[in-house]
């Protein structure tokens, strides 16, 4: 009988401090509030309050697209993995398929996929280097 006695003593203990803390932090949120809405301007206070609302906003729409993504999980029969088959450690086999060689190509010039239409010739480029030595 003692240990039921001592059980409600520590659970009437563990009560009263859970209230207290429970007490003081919303004392402590209380003062710190009232401080922030004493000191913020209108419009800081319309841009914390839109962005709580907008928080507010995002919290059910991301719990609900959680709740259909494991829903469809749920629902799907899982497949068996197909083996391998190599072993660990060996790599598959590498394929490398060459281009097709290029025909009449002039210096300067080179055909665009082969479609027949060819690129002109590459114009002289000049470039101007901001903040660099112009060593010309």
């Amino acid at each position: 009988m003692r240990t039921t006695q001592t059980e409600r003593a520590i659970k009437t203990r563990n009560r009263r401090i859970v209230a207290y803390f429970a007490t003081l932090s919303i004392a402590l949120v209380s003062v710190a509030v009232y401080t922030l809405l004493d000191r913020l301007t209108t419009e800081a206070l319309a841009v914390l309050a839109g962005a709580v609302c907008g928080v507010g906003a995002a919290i059910p729409t991301s719990l609900l697209i959680i709740a259909v993504s494991r829903q469809g999980k749920a629902e799907q029969p899982r497949e068996p993995k197909p083996q391998l088959r190599h072993q660990q450690g060996t790599y598959p086999p590498i394929v490398v398929v060459a281009p097709g060689a290029q025909r009449h190509q002039l210096p300067g010039w080179g055909w665009r996929g082969g479609s027949g239409i060819m690129d002109p010739p590459p114009a002289e480029r000049h470039f101007t280097v901001v903040g660099g030595d112009l060593d010309d």
